[in-house]
């Protein structure tokens, strides 16, 4: 399933540069969506350090675009690296396919990303179903 492209896209150097830093992070949904379109084997294991801000969250999985060298891996940690599906001729490869994550929509340019946003995709993460989602998933890469 495609998602709607009626997002503002922005392909400023500002914008750019988030991609060429930081994969985005989708929602369980989006990361559902990446795999059930073939493309499970270009995210990583990334996870939102919960105690970090506030005792009384607890760590999160997340499945998200892996940076590149860490496809069907796990994150560096302190990513760096550019987004798997980015490429400077061409940009977000999700973006064209209507499969780019909601944290990579969202986080725009000139103080126009919504406050919190990456704490409240992660908490999208936050429950049974999403976690046996990433479960799944690091199993199956361990197969391959």
């Amino acid at each position: 399933m495609k998602q709607s492209m009626d997002w503002i896209a922005c392909d400023c150097e500002v914008c750019r540069s988030m991609c060429k830093t930081c994969p985005c992070w989708p929602t369980p949904e989006e990361a559902r969506a990446l795999i059930d379109a073939g493309y499970g084997k270009y995210l990583m294991y990334d996870w939102w350090v919960g105690g970090l801000y506030n005792d009384e969250w607890k760590d999160i999985g997340i499945l998200c675009p892996a940076e590149v060298g860490h496809e069907r891996s796990m994150s560096s940690g302190w990513i760096k690296s550019r987004c798997t599906f980015f490429s400077d001729a061409r940009g977000c490869k999700l973006h064209e396919l209507g499969l780019k994550p909601i944290e990579g929509r969202l986080a725009l340019c000139e103080d126009r990303t919504p406050e919190h946003l990456h704490r409240d995709v992660a908490q999208s993460w936050n429950n049974a179903e999403a976690q046996a989602l990433v479960a799944k998933w690091c199993k199956n890469m361990k197969e391959e």
